[in-house]
């Protein structure tokens, strides 16, 4: 960065201010990388935050690609970035329940006898009605 440009800029991720050209942005088709982040390593990382944040990649999806990122100065980054990272990398430590069988659990299976049959049914239907 040139040191005698004005600031007019600030990163998204690091919140660190740049000077960038504004030419590019009075162009309403695109938003040029250097409107958003002050370094290329920092759009890329900053994009697949916003991805994942707006639930258009999953965890997995963003941990891979986020591998292929220098996340080196992380520590850097604004607070909101840092919670969306760790979100990404966190560890589920919340177990799903899991259904067991008796088997698993070491039980013997139960057998339930049914003794009625349908004439006691029926009169159990009659009185359950009266």
């Amino acid at each position: 960065m040139e040191h005698n440009k004005k600031i007019n800029h600030w990163c998204a991720l690091c919140g660190i201010g740049y000077h960038a050209c504004d030419s590019c942005s009075k162009e309403k088709t695109i938003t040029p990388w250097r409107s958003l982040t002050d370094t290329v390593g920092h759009y890329k990382v900053f994009m697949v935050l916003r991805d994942y944040k707006n639930k258009v990649i999953s965890r997995e999806k963003a941990q891979e690609l986020l591998s292929g990122l220098d996340l080196s100065d992380k520590e850097s980054y604004k607070d909101n970035a840092k919670s969306v990272l760790s979100d990404i990398y966190m560890i589920n430590t919340v177990d799903k329940p899991v259904k067991l069988t008796n088997k698993q659990r070491g039980r013997k299976p139960v057998q339930v006898e049914s003794k009625m049959e349908n004439e006691s049914l029926s009169e159990e239907i009659e009185k359950s009605e009266e």
